[in-house]
């Protein structure tokens, strides 16, 4: 079974990547989008480009050293969802590949508590240089969707034994193409009344809405539990 999990929103309580290293420099959500905006304006790119545009200019600005060490810190620190590390170790099962996918610096993922717990992992990669820098992959929302058939031939696994875990409207591509190819697409929202849950299900690309928690009596948990007893992989 291949289970693929959005990062932030989802494993994460907040929606917006939360970099230490741009909050030392005085940058919040709100001041992080003004400068993205500013620059999608700028430069007629997208929300995506102009994210790693707007790091590189505030590395930039504030003098901050470009080693990963720098630029990644606080990653060991980062706060997750209810029951998150739980519910890897209780889910650290040979017939269970946990893969992440993010928009977010892969990079910074590898340095969290979950990575080990991890099968793999796919999300935008750059290269910062002295005065200047290079995005060597970048992943956007239907990117996200490649990244899927890259974990599932790599596994040699059919998507009707994968299992898309997401939080927002950023993950319609992934809902869509796991869900009409067979396997399931589990929504992840504390509201019943979630705008972005309600505008996915109404598409009826969304099979499961569990809440936010990944704690041992949670849904989601017994969900998955469930899902493995009955498990038979079905290879390509």
């Amino acid at each position: 079974m291949i289970i693929i999990y959005d990062f932030d929103g989802t494993l994460t309580p907040y929606a917006f990547p939360q970099y230490e290293v741009l909050k030392m420099c005085g940058y919040d959500d709100g001041k992080m989008k003004a400068l993205i905006a500013e620059i999608v304006k700028e430069k007629r790119i997208d929300l995506y480009e102009a994210y790693c545009e707007a790091t590189f200019r505030i590395l930039q600005e504030n003098g901050i050293d470009k080693s990963d060490e720098s630029i990644y810190r606080g990653a060991d620190l980062v706060e997750f969802n209810r029951g998150v590390l739980k519910y890897f170790e209780k889910l650290s099962d040979p017939r269970i590949r946990h893969y992440v996918v993010t928009s977010g610096f892969e990079e910074y993922v590898k340095r969290t508590e979950i990575y080990p717990y991890l099968r793999g992992l796919i999300g935008t990669r750059m290269t910062f240089g002295a005065d200047s820098y290079n995005i060597d992959f970048l992943m956007k929302d239907e990117t996200k969707v490649d990244a899927i058939k890259e974990i599932l031939s790599r596994e040699k696994r059919d998507l009707s034994d994968c299992i898309y875990v997401g939080d927002g409207l950023t993950d319609r591509f992934a809902f869509e193409y796991v869900h009409n190819g067979g396997g399931e697409a589990i929504f992840l929202c504390d509201d019943e009344d979630d705008v972005n849950y309600r505008e996915l299900k109404n598409r009826g690309i969304i099979d499961y809405k569990f809440d936010k928690s990944f704690e041992m009596d949670s849904l989601l948990m017994r969900h998955i539990l469930s899902k493995i007893e009955d498990f038979e992989p079905k290879k390509l």
